[in-house]
């Protein structure tokens, strides 16, 4: 509850903290980033805005838009940091290596869907975020998704395996599930 002077009376407003499952734009809160998490940041997850603190809530959305299978790597040797954990930022330098229309991040990259079009494939890290909670699992019905870390200098790229729920790895030119995801950030 917030209290907002209003004249001589204060008038409180009651507002509902998102939570993972919620519909949320365009597709469902599939994280929201905790202290523990290398994305969280103290300073950004508060600020303060007139007389009032406000929280802010990070996290990550999953579509429910299904992407068709389709190979990560653009071809030949290549890198993206294993321990990246900024998807976003990987699907634009995998879109940009390679924009052929059949490779995964080009369909991710250029995805409209629910309203947006800051979708991005997620890199280990956040998809592992992502399926530590079950409630995400259930967009996930593939055998294996792909992630945007890859096996430096090489043609092996990083996927989760959803028999597993586990990292693994996969020649990039295999043709295996993808899943866009995209930020959130809701001031309270």
């Amino acid at each position: 509850m917030i209290p907002i002077p209003f004249g001589f009376n204060t008038l409180t407003l009651t507002y509902s903290v998102p939570k993972v499952g919620e519909a949320f734009g365009g597709g469902f809160i599939a994280y929201i980033y905790q202290p523990s998490d290398p994305q969280y940041d103290e300073y950004y997850n508060s600020i303060y805005v007139g007389p009032y603190n406000k929280d802010i809530i990070r996290g990550i959305i999953i579509s429910t838009a299904s992407i068709a299978n389709s190979q990560l790597g653009p071809g030949g040797t290549w890198s993206l940091p294993a321990t990246n954990s900024s998807g976003a930022q990987s699907t634009t330098t995998l879109y940009n290596w390679n924009s052929n229309s059949s490779l995964a991040a080009s369909r991710v990259e250029t995805l409209s869907f629910g309203g947006f079009t800051d979708w991005f494939i997620p890199s280990q890290l956040e998809m592992l975020q992502i399926v530590s909670l079950t409630f995400s699992r259930q967009f996930l019905t593939q055998s294996y998704y792909w992630t945007t870390n890859t096996n430096s200098g090489s043609t092996i790229a990083y996927g989760i395996d959803t028999l597993t729920w586990t990292a693994g790895l996969a020649s990039s030119d295999n043709s295996y599930g993808v899943r866009a995801f995209r930020y959130f950030t809701i001031y309270t």
